[in-house]
């Protein structure tokens, strides 16, 4: 499916891990990502291209709201919003389970974890600075291309994140998904039929790869694995893979 991450949708990405010196040498060798700060810290940041452009991806070994989930190897995908508070409470009273309420992390944001009705986890964030919106690097190898909804009831995910988010839906030519809209602009995918290797609903983000099967055959070469990989009629090749810590994502050649 083909979608547009010119505007800033997601405002933070979180890779837990157990292991932050590996799975930053992972990344390093897939995509070329440059990690700075004390690996012996909690956390690390991930600069792409021009490091004034900001942060992209935050590497952590607890994440923001520390382990709400219960488990690390993981992607948390954090929704650029006015008001923490507000989508909290939509959520919640449109049938989401708000699990970690809103709090002040460092860096001036605000944070929630929320879990939507299929049971697919989420962030939203407030006052991003400038320049650290998730997709605000471009580069060929490693940048976001994309963002997909695996779930188990298509309705209603989709129900839901219109009325909490004021996004709208359209058809997909895969006749078993649908996209997000924000302003007439498709942005995100919803598939109402998860993939089998996923254990639960989930967001899936996909990272740029000029040839996936050459991205594959990296990913298995550094310790992670191939889980699916598919073809779109009209499109290239996409994959759900997974690095060495299980973290899952996708690659794609959109």
């Amino acid at each position: 499916m083909t979608v547009d991450t010119r505007f800033r949708v997601v405002g933070r990405l979180d890779l837990l891990t157990m292991d932050l010196i590996g799975t930053a040498d992972f990344y390093h060798q897939l995509f070329g990502w440059e990690f700075t700060g004390d690996f012996s810290s909690p956390d690390t940041t991930l600069m792409r291209g021009d490091p004034d452009e900001g942060v992209a991806v935050v590497l952590t070994g607890d994440g923001v709201l520390g382990e709400t989930l219960g488990r690390v190897g993981r992607w948390e995908m954090f929704f650029s919003v006015a008001s923490v508070d507000e989508t909290a409470e939509r959520s919640w009273r449109r049938g989401g389970d708000v699990i970690h309420s809103p709090v002040l992390i460092e860096g001036g944001s605000r944070v929630a974890l929320i879990r939507d009705p299929t049971g697919a986890v989420f962030g939203v964030v407030e006052d991003v600075p400038p320049g650290r919106a998730a997709d605000a690097v471009g580069c060929e190898r490693g940048r976001m291309v994309g963002i997909e909804l695996h779930t188990t009831s298509g309705e209603v995910a989709a129900d839901f994140y219109c009325e909490v988010f004021n996004w709208t839906t359209s058809a997909d030519p895969d006749p078993s998904a649908v996209l997000f809209n924000r302003a007439g602009i498709a942005f995100a995918g919803l598939v109402a039929d998860p993939s089998p290797v996923l254990a639960a609903p989930t967001w899936v983000v996909y990272f740029g790869a000029p040839s996936v099967g050459d991205a594959c055959e990296a990913v298995e070469w550094l310790g992670g694995s191939v889980l699916a990989i598919t073809r779109a009629d009209g499109a290239g090749f996409a994959a759900l893979v997974a690095d060495p810590g299980g973290a899952v994502f996708g690659l794609s050649e959109a």
